[in-house]
């Protein structure tokens, strides 16, 4: 219905739902794109396409090449009434092309500001124009002329292990810490051309700062796990491998989930899921959660794993285990005490670095 409205916008693959005073909507990414720009490098927009149901809660996702594009602009919002199929097409950015769509359809865009706060609270950045803009800059960041010419530092994003094999990690949405504030960004790790260490991390903000793009280089002595060094030092764990060994003798597929990688002041966590399946029981289950915290400073990491985030994030500072948390059902109140606890134990574990 959407595309149907407005196909001279491409529509970022990452629909979405949420809650205004009570009652849901539907929320819709647009993107105005043109490939007439002069001096502009040209590239293919790749749209998310969702290809077929593998088995059961396993969704294969690939990306089919579209059209070729050297001008692109996150400038509208769509928002669908699921009741009624009403469409309201919000402009969030006036660039130039928006401006003209507008004017050739006077009664088709509304400002962004008839939206209230909390819609506008809402906002994600398309996920599909990042990933571009995110394969640009893996170049683009060079600033002396000899490496650029040369490609001499290109980037790519960082590799991972999923479902038994390597992929690319496409960007994620995460809430963390940047320059002392709770920011909710969409992230993605980045690797060397060629190599594993991690060499930076680049982040557009979805909140007040929404569509600021920052780019956070670690420095070039420090050593940092890539994402695809830690799925070997988890392999390398002795424990998890009884553990994953025992459960495939039983006939159950044990896979992993996305690994997120989270910074932390001057150390960087990374956290994945292990999921378990069965002829059974096709459905995923959720068995353990892996947390590696690696510090560069002094050149250690920790590996622990858990039934819980809390119990293995708490492992993994403290070094001990912890006992099960009983139950499944966790309240917001609960969720807030455990973020509190572990920003407690990432402090005393900082300062036990320090000393």
């Amino acid at each position: 219905r959407v595309e149907k409205t407005a196909p001279f916008l491409f529509w970022d693959g990452d629909t979405y739902i949420f809650i205004e005073e009570g009652k849901p909507y539907w929320m819709m990414m647009g993107i105005a794109a043109d490939d007439k720009l002069p001096y502009s490098e040209p590239e293919y927009w790749k749209k998310r396409v969702i290809r077929k149901e593998v088995k059961p809660g396993e969704i294969e996702i690939s990306f089919e090449e579209g059209k070729r594009v050297n001008y692109v602009r996150d400038s509208v919002k769509a928002i669908v009434d699921p009741l009624d199929g009403t469409v309201n097409l919000y402009v969030v950015n006036r660039d130039p092309l928006i401006e003209t769509y507008s004017k050739i359809y006077p009664v088709l865009f509304r400002s962004c500001n008839e939206l209230s706060e909390n819609t506008r609270k809402h906002f994600k950045y398309p996920e599909d124009l990042f990933t571009l803009q995110a394969q640009k800059f893996n170049v683009y960041h060079m600033k002396d002329v000899v490496v650029f010419y040369n490609k001499e530092d290109q980037w790519v994003a960082a590799e991972e292990k999923y479902h038994g094999m390597r992929k690319r990690i496409e960007a994620y949405n995460i809430l963390i810490e940047v320059d002392g504030e709770a920011e909710f960004i969409l992230m993605q790790p980045l690797t060397p051309k060629g190599k594993q260490n991690m060499i930076a991390w680049l982040a557009v903000f979805q909140n007040e700062r929404y569509g600021e793009i920052v780019c956070y280089e670690f420095l070039k002595g420090e050593l940092i796990y890539g994402p695809i060094q830690v799925e070997a030092r988890v392999d390398q764990n002795p424990d998890l491998s009884k553990l994953i060994t025992l459960w495939g003798q039983v006939g159950s597929e044990v896979f992993r989930g996305n690994l997120l990688v989270i910074p932390v002041r001057n150390s960087v966590v990374y956290v994945e899921p292990l999921y378990l399946s069965s002829e059974v029981s096709p459905i995923p289950e959720l068995r353990k959660v892996i947390v590696v915290w690696y510090d560069p400073v002094a050149g250690e990491d920790r590996i622990a794993f858990a039934d819980t985030t809390l119990e293995a994030f708490t492992s993994v500072l403290t070094g001990k285990e912890v006992e099960a948390i009983e139950g499944k059902e966790i309240s917001e109140k609960k969720v807030k005490e455990i973020i509190e606890e572990i920003k407690r134990l990432l402090e005393e574990l900082r300062k036990e670095v320090e000393k």
